[in-house]
């Protein structure tokens, strides 16, 4: 086993850097939404404790959607930037996300892309572990099988940690009886009706447009934050792969109404789209332009 996996319990976290440009853009972001939101709301009508809670829910919501936007395209800061807006509006269209959800999923994005620089601790494993029991008793059936094709991944992908191979093992022989006795709960009879098919198919047109991104994620120039080593370039693409994959069965397994739950996520992605295509085609107008006549 690793040596910080046994010095370190917990390695997937991440602080925020106030010295750090994107840190600083990023918190005063979450600062100015709070106060808006705040002021906004209480100066409507609303009391201080309710507009407070709506206040904490937008600055929650752009974290997540930036975080992610981190995890997803670890190479470009703007494509982190770009979901924040995205996910915004989509609080505004859609019901409240699920934040327990999403730091789940951001954690799970971590394991795959060890974008911390180590490989996750052993308890980091049990705290996904319980989280993804918790979020299953909930009703998200599709997290079990999810947790459980991550760890396999992440003991394939090179450099593997073969114990998790064992853990997906385990984890998918836990969501059997689970699955069994407490199936998920159906959405509400009036989600669809709410979302609308056509959110359906634009989160599946969103999934289907970041794929191509996704494995150009294979030549990423970042680096872990512990080790300051290249990141693998294809655990980063597959770890996009996977959320993205995920997200869409989430939608199909347990409703549309998943499509709101993980707003941000799919604002993470929608960003990650835009920027990489600004990028793309930036490249071929230089390149074009350096062309002799």
């Amino acid at each position: 086993m690793n040596r910080d996996s046994q010095r370190f319990p917990l390695t997937l976290g991440r602080t925020l850097d106030p010295g750090l440009p994107a840190h600083r853009a990023l918190l005063a972001l979450m600062a100015g939404a709070f106060l808006i939101v705040l002021v906004a709301f209480w100066g409507l009508g609303q009391s201080g404790a309710a507009s407070a809670l709506d206040a904490l829910r937008l600055s929650a919501v752009v974290f997540f959607a930036w975080a992610l936007g981190r995890e997803i395209d670890p190479d470009h800061n703007a494509s982190a930037f770009m979901a924040v807006p995205i996910a915004m509006a989509g609080l505004l269209l859609l019901r409240s996300p699920d934040f327990l959800l999403l730091l789940w999923v951001l954690l799970l994005c971590r394991l795959t892309n060890r974008s911390v620089g180590r490989v996750s601790a052993w308890g980091d494993d049990v705290a996904l572990g319980l989280l993804a029991a918790a979020l299953v008793w909930r009703g998200y059936g599709a997290v079990g099988w999810v947790f459980a094709a991550t760890l396999a991944l992440d003991g394939i992908l090179r450099p593997p940690r073969k114990v998790h191979l064992a853990g997906a093992v385990l984890v998918a022989s836990a969501m059997v009886p689970l699955w069994v006795l407490h199936r998920p709960a159906l959405p509400p009879p009036d989600a669809a009706a709410i979302l609308g098919n056509g959110w359906l198919w634009a989160v599946i047109a969103v999934a289907i447009l970041s794929f191509p991104g996704a494995l150009r994620s294979i030549r990423v120039v970042s680096v872990g934050d512990s080790d300051n080593q290249p990141l693998s370039g294809v655990r980063v693409a597959c770890a996009q792969l996977l959320v993205t994959a995920s997200a869409l069965l989430a939608v199909c397994l347990d409703g549309t109404h998943m499509i709101g739950i993980l707003g941000p996520l799919w604002a993470a992605i929608a960003g990650t789209i835009i920027v990489r295509t600004f990028a793309s085609l930036r490249s071929r107008f230089r390149a074009n332009r350096s062309r002799p006549s």
